[in-house]
């Protein structure tokens, strides 16, 4: 199963918490698991043009620069850079998104995805707890920004990220 967590802001930490049979464990911690090579059942991607979220089969791989610590769309040797990737970045406290709707050539807002694949006997209930965003713009005023949680195609959640946040989330998970 995959939590798909979509982000348009400047710092995110996010923890997965599972209880099961009353005793609750870490499964997957962001900012802990954090490293230039996705550690297991974390991937990192956008959705590329023409693909609209909840078409997790159409999503692209971000690339790792392994030795500065963020992923970006991967380069494709000399050809131009696409308008709607320009600005996708991740690190372990930043999130560049993509273009908007309104801005991109496909009419499609573009994101960076954070994705969590549930291993084996990880099911249960599962909540997302001491997780913190922070929508960070200097000098500029902007809309809020989206944040999505998905579980497989499904949207759970979502709100507009005005400024810091606090986020708790509980949803049921069968692996």
């Amino acid at each position: 199963m995959k939590t798909t967590r979509l982000l348009k802001a400047t710092v995110v930490i996010a923890t997965f918490l599972l209880t099961v049979n009353m005793q609750a464990k870490v499964i997957a911690d962001f900012v802990a698991d954090y490293s230039p090579i996705a550690k297991s059942g974390w991937s990192y991607q956008w959705n590329p043009t023409g693909v609209s979220l909840g078409n997790s089969a159409a999503y692209e791989d971000l690339f790792s620069a392994q030795d500065v610590y963020y992923y970006s769309v991967e380069p494709k040797g000399d050809a131009p850079v696409d308008w709607n990737e320009e600005w996708i970045k991740l690190s372990k406290k930043s999130i560049l998104p993509g273009r908007p709707a309104e801005k991109s050539t496909d009419q499609i807002s573009h994101y960076v995805i954070i994705a969590y694949t549930v291993q084996q006997g990880e099911s249960g209930e599962a909540r997302i707890v001491n997780s913190q965003i922070k929508r960070v713009l200097r000098g500029v005023e902007r809309p809020p920004s989206p944040i999505s949680i998905y579980v497989n195609e499904r949207l759970i959640g979502s709100d507009a990220v005005k400024g810091y946040e606090v986020l708790h989330l509980m949803f049921r998970l069968v692996a």
